[in-house]
């Protein structure tokens, strides 16, 4: 169902990925063999909150009837024709880089990261050049 916690749970993936989310999103309104009105006639019926949720989607709503097996994958190969306008690449869609705390922090961490394996690479080569100077 299409309601205000499903427009929260939208609202809350927006801000961690952007304002650019909702144009690569896609409604996809599963078990719509079980709708008594087309898919449009039971969404306009939803309220404001959730017009303006689907005016903000890149694509036209999509309907998937529980069907048997063949059928399932043709409505499936729909999705994927669907979806592909709409889809973005991830890089997108990422959240933020960080900044200032965070940042410093992450810089940090590669810092750490990489002296690590300096001094990894050094035993390494100290161990290697010890067995060759006992094979002598």
């Amino acid at each position: 169902r299409v309601d205000g916690p499903v427009v929260e749970a939208f609202d809350s993936l927006r801000q961690v990925f952007g304002p650019r989310f909702a144009r690569s999103s896609l409604l996809v309104l599963t078990h719509a063999d079980l709708l008594t009105t087309s898919a449009s006639e039971y969404l306009a019926g939803s309220g404001p909150a959730v017009a303006d949720f689907l005016s903000q989607l890149g694509g036209a709503p999509l309907e998937i009837c529980n069907r048997p097996a063949e059928e399932a994958s043709r409505a499936i190969a729909r999705l994927v024709e669907r979806a592909a306008p709409v889809s973005a690449s991830a890089s997108a869609l990422a959240p933020p880089p960080p900044r200032r705390k965070a940042a410093r922090r992450e810089r940090q961490r590669e810092l750490l990261q990489r002296e690590k394996m300096r001094l990894q690479r050094e035993h390494t080569l100290r161990l290697v050049e010890a067995a060759r100077w006992e094979e002598r």
